[in-house]
């Protein structure tokens, strides 16, 4: 839990700092605007034209050359402030075409974007399947199951993966025999189907 809540670094601050709660943003970066999902005729896809030379790219590939002169997105603090409307207009011109459409433009201009994984592609990554991250292992039932392994890669004491998990209740009356439960009360539990045993 504590690993997720340090990642809540702006949010943080603005309550911390002010008392405010802070609202969930979605997708969106606090501070700057367009970062964040933007639905194409498909999918949706990540764009982050935040600098100026990204922002004037970003327009003109998606053929929107006016925000460049309308008042409300003149700068990064406006284009924040009214990110509902930028956002409304930009994904008026982006649901006409599939994500790689525009994906394929904006690279070519050099503005950050990025598709959005679906766990299909997650879990058939090359970067993943490059660096082993998927095990596969025994189930005394079930076969050979493909699992996730570890990020984590320590030399002197490498994480051990023996086999997919347990079957159910295959290790409740050993448990509850370490914690001083007789072998009647274990008994009188699975009779009673309050636990199971394999």
């Amino acid at each position: 839990f504590e690993s997720a809540v340090s990642l809540a670094v702006w949010e943080a601050g603005v309550y911390f700092g002010s008392g405010e709660v802070p609202r969930a943003a979605g997708s969106a970066h606090k501070l700057v605007a367009p970062y964040q999902a933007v639905a194409a005729s498909d999918r949706h896809f990540i764009v982050g034209a935040t600098t100026p030379p990204n922002w004037t790219a970003f327009c003109r590939v998606v053929g929107l050359g006016t925000l460049e002169t309308d008042a409300r997105f003149a700068d990064a603090n406006t284009r924040r402030r009214n990110r509902e409307a930028l956002v409304l207009a930009i994904e008026k011109v982006t649901r006409m075409k599939p994500a790689e459409h525009w994906l394929a433009l904006l690279r070519r201009a050099g503005v950050p974007c990025g598709e959005i994984a679906d766990y299909a592609d997650v879990f058939n990554d090359e970067h993943l399947l490059a660096r082993k991250f998927f095990v596969d292992l025994e189930h005394p039932v079930l076969g050979t199951l493909r699992g996730l392994g570890s990020p984590m890669r320590l030399a002197r004491t490498p994480v051990r993966h023996h086999r997919a998990g347990p079957r159910l209740g295959e290790h409740t009356a050993d448990v509850l025999r370490e914690l001083g439960w007789s072998d009647a009360d274990v008994d009188d539990l699975a009779g009673a189907s309050i636990i199971a045993r394999a």
